[in-house]
């Protein structure tokens, strides 16, 4: 691909990850500036941080896998002239007007996402999850209490791991209350343990491609 449609698809992709975390941060702050794409019903705020993490993190992933196969392998030793160009903007790149566009791209679209998914992961595991189960047999002990906010640390549900008929039977959700209607499922054990592999996983690929960037000569 030439220069130009790396430039699009890259910038396209970036875009709707960056507006997804974007949008998802401010509804989980209870912020009234928010596009209300995915409806949480009467589920507690933080479970909109579900679908922020699971729908910007591929996307942002991928476009930075894309700027990391094109731009780096590049036979240039700058960064600014190796780093997509947004929207693919008519800009001398070694200039100062196209070098300050090429900083403010970077801390848009990769210094940004990085606070905001961090953000996420921080609201993910603040948040409130009760067990909705009107017969809690088969639970264990410590969570088969009606009307306890169950916080979701990756160590609290490792005794439902391998308990799929339990993990899998609805029996946890995002609410108010455990007699909230409408509540998002939950599913302890997996869920914790998906967003934080996802998260941490962006983040780490993320600074990698950054420190290649800005110290890899070609």
């Amino acid at each position: 691909m030439n220069d130009k449609t790396v430039n699009q698809i890259w910038s396209f992709l970036m875009l709707i990850g960056l507006f997804t975390a974007l949008n998802s941060s401010l509804r989980s702050q209870g912020s009234e500036l928010y596009f209300n794409l995915v409806d949480v019903k009467n589920a507690d705020e933080s479970a909109i941080t579900v679908y922020g993490i699971l729908i910007s993190v591929p996307l942002l992933l991928l476009a930075t896998k894309l700027a990391s196969i094109h731009g780096l392998n590049k036979n240039q030793k700058k960064w600014y002239v190796k780093y997509p160009v947004a929207f693919n903007v008519e800009i001398e790149p070694h200039s100062l007007l196209g070098k300050r566009y090429q900083q403010f791209s970077l801390v848009i679209f990769h210094v940004l996402p990085l606070v905001l998914i961090g953000h996420l992961l921080n609201q993910f595991f603040g948040g409130c999850v009760f067990v909705g189960c009107a017969d809690c047999k088969g639970l264990p002990s410590e969570v088969a209490i009606s009307n306890k906010c169950l916080a979701n640390d990756i160590w609290g549900h490792l005794s439902l791991f391998f308990n799929a008929r339990v993990t899998f039977a609805n029996y946890f959700g995002y609410a108010e209350s455990t007699t909230s209607n409408g509540k998002i499922t939950f599913f302890p054990g997996y869920q914790s343990w998906l967003m934080l592999v996802m998260a941490v996983g962006y983040v780490v690929y993320s600074m990698k491609y950054l420190y290649e960037l800005t110290t890899r000569r070609s």
